[in-house]
This record gives C-alpha cells, sequence and structure tokens, in this order.
C-alpha cells in the first residue's frame, strides 16, 4: 500500500483544491475592498450601523447600475462556494 503522499490521484487532488482555494480568495478580497473601499472602516462594530445606508447605494459599471448590497450577497456567495467545493475534490 502506498503513502498518500505518493499516489498520483491524492497529488492531483491537492493542486485543485490548491487552485479553488486562491480563486476562492479573490471574491472574498473584493468583497472586503468593496466594504473598506464604500464604508472606510474595518471594524465591524462601527462597520454594522452604516449597512443600512448601503441599501440607496449603486455600482455603475459600464453604463449598467447595480445594487451594492447584491454586489456584495454575490462575491460573499462565490467566496463561500469556492471554499466549500474544496471537501468533493479528495479522493
Amino acid at each position: 500500500m502506498q503513502h498518500w503522499a505518493f499516489r498520483v490521484s491524492s497529488y492531483k487532488a491537492g493542486l485543485k483544491v490548491f487552485t479553488i482555494s486562491q480563486v476562492g480568495d479573490l471574491p472574498f478580497f473584493l468583497f472586503f475592498f468593496f466594504i473598506f473601499a464604500r464604508t472606510g472602516v474595518t471594524n465591524v462594530a462601527e462597520l454594522l450601523p452604516t449597512l443600512p445606508l448601503l441599501a440607496f447605494e449603486y455600482l455603475v459599471c459600464g453604463g449598467v447600475c447595480f445594487h451594492y448590497l447584491s454586489v456584495l450577497g454575490v462575491l460573499l456567495q462565490m467566496a463561500l462556494f469556492l471554499k466549500a467545493a474544496q471537501w468533493f475534490f479528495y479522493p
């Protein structure tokens, strides 16, 4: 019986997990960047009172308006799904 470190299937699974993990970090980073860019705070206690004000904010990109909270929600869901998808790669 081979050790798991020398099996090709485990090696490929590890590479897939590493790649998906790095891709999953991008929407998570963008989520926090958009929050900081709009509110200017990083403390959750200071952030929570400002969240209702974001309901009236829009992000304009190429002449198309996106609701700011919707963009934040989509980014957070993308990060969550990409991070949770790693479990299925291991054989």
